[in-house]
């Protein structure tokens, strides 16, 4: 028998039962999916397949534990923002360990796009004032970045892995 599968209102499958049952012991279907037989008409919850009388077999299958999930370190995150900004003139590096990708490219284009603008300034002598603070500024928000990405990516790990 076959069955399909709801996960926040998205239907997918057909799925034979050993199919559910790998994907349940690999934390891939939460326990508030519904499930509902090929050719009938009610959902029912996700446990009532994971009974033995529906598996057929005579004890549950042990629960699987999802395999350990990468930390992201804040201080890393801020060592890859600090060191290659003082000594490359390169930020975002941080952000992207961090697991922000677009926002680490958009961070560092947009230091290198404001490089060429203030080179530009240097001939008018505002550049000379401009420069400082321009590093000063993205320094500041390439760390305020890194800490935020890395406080969102471990929360949505911990979220999706461990308070299942």
């Amino acid at each position: 028998m076959k069955y399909y599968l709801s996960i926040s209102k998205e239907v997918t499958g057909p799925f034979t039962v050993e199919q559910l049952m790998r994907s349940h012991r690999l934390g891939r279907i939460p326990t508030s999916a519904h499930i509902c037989a090929e050719g009938a008409n009610k959902w029912q919850p996700f446990q009532n397949i994971t009974s033995p009388a529906v598996r057929g077999h005579s004890l549950p299958v042990p629960y699987a534990p999802p395999p350990p999930v990468a930390y992201k370190d804040g201080g890393i995150a801020t060592l890859l923002e600090v060191l290659p900004g003082v000594f490359l003139q390169t930020f975002g590096i941080g952000v992207i360990y961090a697991g922000n990708v677009t926002g680490g490219l958009l961070l560092m284009f947009g230091y290198w796009l404001s490089l060429i603008v203030n080179t530009l300034l240097v001939f008018v002598l505002v550049g000379l004032i401009t420069f400082p603070l321009t590093f000063l500024v993205f320094m500041g928000i390439s760390i305020v970045m890194a800490r935020d990405a890395t406080a969102r990516t471990n929360r949505y790990y911990y979220d999706s892995y461990c308070s299942a």
